[in-house]
């Protein structure tokens, strides 16, 4: 059985930085991730499609992006 020097619980940006940290010190790292992707909810599910998605909505119609900049209510279009 392999032995390690550092067990890094979860892939998301935290358990990255920690793994790549860990190895540059000479370690030996073990990554655990239960989801079959790395990179975590942040990456995979989360904050980075999230606004991903917004982003591409609100681009799509300029007219409810420039109103949602001005007061930052729910954008409603329905020129578009």
């Amino acid at each position: 059985m392999p032995t390690f020097d550092m067990i890094v619980i979860g892939s998301g940006p935290a358990g990255q930085r920690a793994a790549i940290q860990g190895a540059k010190l000479g370690k030996r790292v073990v990554l655990i991730e239960k989801l079959a992707t790395l990179g975590g909810c942040c990456i995979n599910t989360g904050t980075i499609p999230s606004k991903t998605m917004r982003e591409a909505v609100f681009s799509s119609c300029p007219r409810t992006f420039s109103k949602w900049k001005k007061d930052r209510s729910i954008p409603r279009c329905s020129e578009c």
